[in-house]
């Protein structure tokens, strides 16, 4: 029978059961204050990013400089428990400071020195979910529903899984590295991302120009102006009775504005209407090319269909002429696309663009030779980052099944 005191997985050469300790007993709570405010730096512990900077998650800084002596000294490597709950952390996160530098909090916040355990080893263990179960079992929502409620007293009889300190040392290391492979893997997804950016910037003219600042070969002269109207259709769409039954879950794709943002490329919708269903409605059957955009709550948001579709009342969809508008071409643009939206909506219950006002848009197109190039070339990069993604995907789900077999 296996023992509950020993992980799933473990590195050759451990064999012993795990210890348990009490956080109590490897750990000193952090009661220095930020006397004559000898730092000025605010930090913050989001259950996403981890300890911050206050300016940085807010955009602004929040404490009152009037006060923050009576905070709390935040010094490399303390750790930090944040009361409030969020679906990321269902009872509080447990972050370290990895900043190299001293800080202060808010007295709100839980924090704590440790001694007699690799501190990468218990951040990574509170990473798990394995001690949510004792702050479940020890503790409440309190008086407010976005704050966990527990004693100090209490939280610090936290068990803590003790194995000896070379196998914590070697479990910190692992998760080390597989934390820098996926930082390094968010790096280059961002530089790709500001790759993608320059050359929007550079491959489209700039306002008042005609021409990009950087083109293919064999592509010369001035760009044409003319309004999306001029080569494309603008398809506005519609709801069926709710009421008829006749008229839903069929065999047409029926998209609403939140199934859009997400993907590049829609396939399949969440709810079908009926070839009954479309006839009775405002709706329209979409060929395969045209670029979904939403119209309203939300304006601007873009998506290509693979499959032919219907939309609700809430897109302005645009249709391609064929041999004049380039489905990738346009779908690139779907940046200013939004700007243009986002100015040009009207409405006093909430904004919204006609197909008519969308239809007048203005821009420089090439012919239709440069215009596949253009949106072949941005298809390649959008795949590559696509790809980097999934990659950093699935590093994330790695590391989650190692957190999830590498500790008890």
């Amino acid at each position: 029978m296996k023992s509950n005191n020993v992980p799933e997985v473990r590195f050759e050469g451990f064999s012993d059961e795990w210890d348990q300790r009490e956080l109590g007993d490897v750990s000193v709570k952090v009661t220095e204050k930020n006397k004559d405010k000898k730092y000025s730096e605010t930090l913050t512990n989001s259950a996403e990013f981890g300890i911050i900077s206050q300016g940085d998650y807010f955009d602004k800084k929040i404490s009152n400089d009037a006060n923050i002596d009576g905070y709390y000294v935040v010094s490399p490597n303390d750790f930090v428990y944040n009361p409030r709950i969020s679906s990321h952390a269902p009872v509080g996160p447990i972050k370290r400071n990895k900043l190299n530098r001293t800080g202060v909090m808010s007295p709100l916040y839980y924090v704590f020195s440790v001694h007699g355990l690799d501190e990468v080893y218990l951040e990574k263990y509170f990473e798990t979910v394995n001690w949510h179960k004792f702050m479940k079992l020890n503790g409440d929502s309190g008086a407010r529903s976005d704050r966990f409620a527990i004693k100090d007293t209490i939280f610090k009889m936290m068990p803590i899984p003790n194995p000896n300190i070379e196998e914590q040392q070697k479990i910190g290391q692992f998760f080390k590295q597989l934390d820098d492979r996926i930082s390094l893997q968010q790096r280059q997804i961002e530089l790709l991302k500001e790759s993608k950016q320059g050359f929007l910037q550079k491959m489209f003219p700039k306002d008042g120009e005609r021409v990009p600042e950087v083109r293919f070969d064999g592509f010369h002269g001035d760009w044409s102006l003319i309004m999306i109207g001029d080569v494309a259709e603008i398809v506005g769409g519609g709801t069926p009775n709710t009421t008829i039954d006749e008229y839903w879950n069929g065999n047409v794709n029926w998209f609403s504005p939140a199934e859009i943002g997400e993907q590049r490329f829609l396939k399949t919708s969440r709810k079908k209407i009926t070839d009954l269903g479309l006839q009775k409605s405002s709706a329209k059957l979409l060929p395969v090319g045209t670029i979904l955009f939403t119209s309203r709550a939300g304006i601007g948001n873009t998506a290509i269909l693979v499959e032919p579709a219907s939309t609700n009342q809430g897109f302005q969809s645009i249709v391609p002429k064929q041999g004049e508008l380039d489905t990738y071409f346009i779908y690139s643009m779907s940046g200013r696309l939004k700007k243009y939206g986002e100015i040009n909506g009207a409405g006093s219950t909430f904004t919204e663009i006609s197909g008519k006002q969308l239809a007048k848009m203005k821009m420089h197109i090439p012919n239709i030779e440069e215009q596949q190039k253009i949106g072949e070339f941005f298809k390649q990069l959008d795949d590559n980052i696509a790809l980097h993604e999934k990659e950093l995907e699935l590093l994330k789900e790695t590391k989650k099944g190692f957190l999830q077999k590498m500790f008890v």
